[in-house]
């Protein structure tokens, strides 16, 4: 099931993971919003989702840096987990699909 997720596309980057198994590279892509602070106020909030090798490998980093600073709508999906610190959720791309918002 693909998600929507807007809001205000930050950028993308590259890390470095290492583990007990070796070390190994990967790209993310984030987006911002705000929310409500239970204050009356807001406060930002930043999601990261992880692009998938075969789209590095189609070059939609590239197609997609022009849209930083921009409102768009990106399609991804999501994957629940148990890691050391308990369950957690990830965001993977699902699509070149990432559009702007006017």
């Amino acid at each position: 099931m693909t998600i929507l997720i807007r809001g205000k596309f930050l950028g993308a980057r590259n890390r470095e993971y290492t583990n007990s198994q070796g070390s190994f590279s990967f790209y993310e892509i984030g987006v911002e919003n705000s929310r409500p602070d239970g204050w009356g106020g807001s406060q930002s909030v930043q999601t990261v989702i992880q692009v998938p090798k075969k789209l590095v490998d189609s070059g939609v980093l590239n197609r997609v840096a022009s849209l930083q600073g921009k409102n768009v709508e990106i399609p991804i999906w999501a994957d629940a987990y148990v890691g050391k610190n308990g369950a957690a959720i990830k965001y993977f791309l699902e699509s070149d699909q990432i559009v702007e918002i006017k």
